[in-house]
């Protein structure tokens, strides 16, 4: 015959609602820490290929008398290129064959797209391509110094830069303080809703002082953006500053898009 065990007794109603709160406790507790993990991991990801990035700039200039590549040549005639990709007419998307960066990122347009397409960004970016908009698709959320780095300026007064040509970037050794020049950083463009670009903007346009750009560093890394200086070194910086002109109807500010260090040029310029 079957004789229970004196004294056992199964779980009161209240002890089981204690265990599950203690575990629903748990699960709030660690799923944010799980999220910052990845979020981390994503951003060292990032930090690799932004860093292969600025070093194909360096090998594209040992190879072209120590210019840049252009940024956007042809820019106002054509419109065809941009230093992450060329298209046949202004109607397609950029494609990473022909861009004068892909032979220095393992001669293979198939790597070149996937060293450009951040890990954070990358719901963005397919979203942004299943719905074919956005005026820079292909650079994967990096954005290039275009401003100074990947077109050759002049000086024509005191502060006043403007193109001298577009068709090469600039020689490497005007920058003096390569340390302390941005080449690339996390890039977007707050438009009518958050889409791919591929222009660092700086504070102020070289050729009109005083007149402010759009932001296009994107602070998507736990409020902080990645950044590749011309000497190769990586940071992240966060933000010091964003403003809208009021051109587009999504506000920048609430997409984690501005500009990081002083309110001026002085990050992006020669000098």
């Amino acid at each position: 015959m079957f004789c229970p065990r004196s004294g056992f007794r199964g779980f009161t109603l209240v002890e089981l609602l204690i265990v599950i709160a203690i575990i629903a406790l748990l699960i709030g507790t660690l799923v944010p820490a799980l999220g910052r993990s990845r979020a981390s991991a994503q951003q060292i990801a990032c930090a690799s290929s932004i860093r292969q990035l600025v070093l194909a700039v360096a090998l594209y200039a040992h190879d072209h008398d120590d210019h840049a590549p252009p940024g956007a040549s042809q820019f106002q005639t054509r419109n065809l290129h941009r230093w992450h990709g060329s298209r046949p007419t202004i109607a397609d998307p950029f494609t990473p064959a022909g861009a004068p960066i892909t032979p220095y990122l393992d001669d293979s347009a198939a790597t070149s797209a996937a060293l450009r397409a951040c890990p954070t960004f990358k719901p963005t970016l397919d979203a942004l391509n299943t719905a074919h908009t956005g005026f820079e698709r292909s650079c994967g959320g990096y954005a290039y110094n275009n401003a100074f780095l990947g077109a050759d300026r002049a000086q024509r007064t005191p502060g006043v830069w403007t193109i001298r040509t577009d068709r090469h970037g600039s020689r490497l050794s005007r920058f003096r303080a390569p340390a302390s020049a941005v080449a690339f950083t996390d890039g977007a463009f707050a438009a009518d809703t958050l889409i791919e670009y591929s222009f660092i903007e700086p504070r102020f346009w070289p050729h009109m002082p005083g007149a402010r750009t759009d932001p296009s560093t994107h602070f998507r890394h736990l409020k902080s953006a990645t950044v590749a200086w011309l000497d190769a070194h990586i940071t992240t910086e966060t933000m010091t500053h964003t403003q809208s002109s009021g051109l587009y109807t999504a506000d920048p500010a609430e997409l984690d898009i501005g500009w990081f260090g002083p309110d001026d040029n002085s990050l992006f310029q020669y000098e």
